[in-house]
Order: C-alpha cells, then sequence, then structure tokens
C-alpha cells in the first residue's frame, strides 16, 4: 500500500471506525473544515456491519485517504494500518464520535513547531454527555502529565494528541495488543522517558460520552487490563513503594467493576496518601509541590468515585458548583487542611 507523503509541517490524522454511523459524519466533517489544511484524513473502517463504510465513500475530498478492513481486528490493528500509510512530520489522533475544533490542528502545528523539545501535545476537551457540556482540564506542563501517569490521574485525551512521526519512528514504537483497550495509556508510559509532553489548556475537542463507545462497554476488561499495566509501571515510577503500599494504591485507583465497599474502606486514605508523598520525595519522580498538587486531586476523585459512587466526577462537580460553588469549595478546602494536619507518621513502606 502506497504511502501519503507529506510536505514539513503536515500531518496524518488517524481516524478507526468502528460501527459509528451515528457520529461519523460529523466527525470526518470537523476535520475537513480545518483552518489548517497541509493534512491528510486516513479513514480505516474496521470491519463495520452498518452504514459506515456508505457515509465514508460519500466524501470525496482528495485529503482522504479511505481504507476498508475486511473484518474487525480492533482499534490497535486499524491505527497500525494508518501509521503504515502516513510519512508526515505530525501524526494527529482522531475518534469517529468526537469533533475538533475548527483551529485544533493549527493550534498545535504552531506549539509543536516553536517547542521542538516537545514531541507529544494534547489539550483539554468539552465534554457531551447528553445535553450537558463541561469544559475538563488536562494537565498542561510535562511534570504535570508525568505525575498524572505514575498515579493513573487524566494525562492525555486520546483523540486530541498530536505526535512527532520522528519520534515513533527513531523508536520503532506502534501501537501494542499487549494491553487491550488500554493501547494509548501504554503508549504514553512508553513515551514519557523519550520526550516532553504538553497539553494546551484550550479544549480544542468535543468528546462525546455515549454507551457504544469502548469505554462503556467494555469498562472491565478496560480496568483489569489498566491495572495489568499500572502492576508493570508504578514500581518503575515509585520503587521505593512496599507490595502491599503498591496493592492499596492499585485497590483504590483501578477497583474491579463491582468491588466489595469493605475492601476500599479498609484503605487508611490518610496513611497512604503520605507514604505517596513520602516515596515522591525518596523516588524524586517531580518536585512535591506538583507531585503533592496532582495527588490531592486524584485522592479527591477516588473519595468521590469509591464513597460517594459518582460515576463522573467532572459533571458531579459542574453541577454542585453551578448550586453553591463557595461553600462547596470551602467545605473541600477545610476537609483537606484538615486531614494533612492530622496525617499519621510514616514507618516502613
Amino acid at each position: 500500500m502506497d504511502k501519503w507523503l507529506g510536505e514539513e509541517g503536515s500531518i496524518a490524522v488517524l481516524m478507526p471506525v468502528h460501527n459509528a454511523e451515528a457520529y461519523l459524519r460529523e466527525a470526518m466533517e470537523s476535520i475537513l473544515t480545518q483552518t489548517f489544511e497541509n493534512y491528510s484524513l486516513i479513514v480505516v473502517d474496521d470491519g463495520s456491519c452498518d452504514s459506515s463504510w456508505s457515509i465514508i465513500e460519500e466524501f470525496q475530498d482528495k485529503r482522504i485517504v479511505k481504507i476498508r478492513l475486511p473484518e474487525s481486528k480492533g482499534i490497535v490493528n486499524a491505527l497500525n494500518t494508518a501509521l503504515d500509510v502516513a510519512d508526515t512530520e505530525f501524526v494527529a489522533r482522531m475518534d469517529a464520535d468526537d469533533t475538533a475544533r475548527s483551529d485544533r490542528f493549527e493550534k498545535q502545528v504552531a506549539f509543536l513547531e516553536s517547542h521542538p523539545e516537545v514531541g507529544v501535545c494534547g489539550s483539554s476537551i468539552n465534554m457531551i454527555k447528553g445535553g450537558l457540556s463541561c469544559y475538563v482540564r488536562y494537565p498542561e506542563n510535562h511534570d504535570e502529565i508525568l505525575c498524572s501517569l505514575a498515579i493513573f490521574k487524566r494525562s492525555f485525551c486520546h483523540p486530541t494528541v498530536m505526535i512527532r512521526r520522528s519520534l515513533l519512528e527513531g523508536l520503532k514504537m506502534r501501537y501494542t495488543d499487549d494491553y487491550r483497550h488500554a493501547e494509548d495509556l501504554s503508549l504514553w508510559h512508553a513515551l514519557v522517558r523519550e520526550t516532553k509532553f504538553y497539553n494546551l489548556q484550550e479544549p480544542l475537542l468535543a468528546y462525546r460520552v455515549h454507551t457504544e463507545q469502548v469505554s462503556s462497554f467494555c469498562k472491565e476488561e478496560q480496568i483489569r487490563q489498566t491495572r495489568d499495566l499500572l502492576n508493570r509501571t508504578v514500581p518503575k515510577y515509585f520503587p521505593s513503594l512496599s507490595a502491599q503500599t503498591r496493592n492499596d494504591l492499585l485497590t483504590l485507583i483501578t477497583p474491579e467493576k463491582n468491588p466489595k465497599r469493605d475492601d476500599v474502606k479498609q484503605i487508611d486514605l490518610p496513611e497512604l496518601y503520605a507514604r505517596m508523598e513520602v516515596a515522591n520525595r525518596d523516588d524524586k519522580l517531580a518536585e512535591p509541590e506538583i507531585f503533592n498538587g496532582v495527588l490531592l486531586a486524584k485522592f479527591l476523585e477516588a473519595v468521590f468515585k469509591r464513597y460517594l459512587g459518582f460515576r463522573n466526577t467532572a459533571f458531579v462537580l459542574v453541577r454542585v458548583l453551578r448550586k453553591n460553588p463557595g461553600l462547596f469549595l470551602n467545605d473541600v478546602s477545610r476537609l483537606f487542611l484538615h486531614v494533612r494536619h492530622h496525617l499519621p507518621s510514616v514507618g516502613a513502606r
């Protein structure tokens, strides 16, 4: 199969498609109306059995490369098929159920060209669920993203990412099926020591939440694969952690689909929080001020999700903040000041 050859500053947009007829046309149009024009949209139909391929065929734009796979082999194979076709300076991701802001590529290319040390650039998003939309911030600089990866906090929104193609070629990297449904997280862990990461704070993508997406109907397997991946990566970030502390951390941040609440409630949260602070101090992952801020945010999310049953903290916070933002923020601040003040002494980890 011939490669799509692009000049300096060109982008190959990788869009895997599988039974995405409901949103596909809107997603493709959001790419074809970009203010930045030097790109190719590589659409890989991964054995769809709905009208997705017919919708793809409707578009006659010369910038579209259309690939139809006879049977579905999963998103990793579809992404790698698209990667094998493109030979461009940058590779961008896009999902078939999201929409990109018209200036997304213009903003990302401008940033990468002015920051040669950065190899991966994403952005914050507007999350859409039903009739509700809210801004979701992703960590901005490299150290924030590194800390977020280490403790499985929000680091990148995969369909917002743009990567330097030379980085993938130089490291001979592709997406891997080793951690199915966590292929993006696996790639970030592989790349984080090789280049700098960055997220633009503007919401350059509208991310749609619905019941047909992989993160919904493959949730149980996704959590299991993520836990397996973190079991391998956490010791690399925090070699001083004991096995028990590592297990407590994984239980808190990647619980089973239907966990026994007692398993989580048995964890001494202030103690675990303090042990993680000490681990960062000893293992020197990041400056304490940065790490502690990410850690505190992660623990707040974990408390909401495990003890209050909130499935999506972002939308819960939007509702709460609309009602009484001053009181809510005051209560949260007082809560964590109290927790930090009464942290138990930390012994062997």
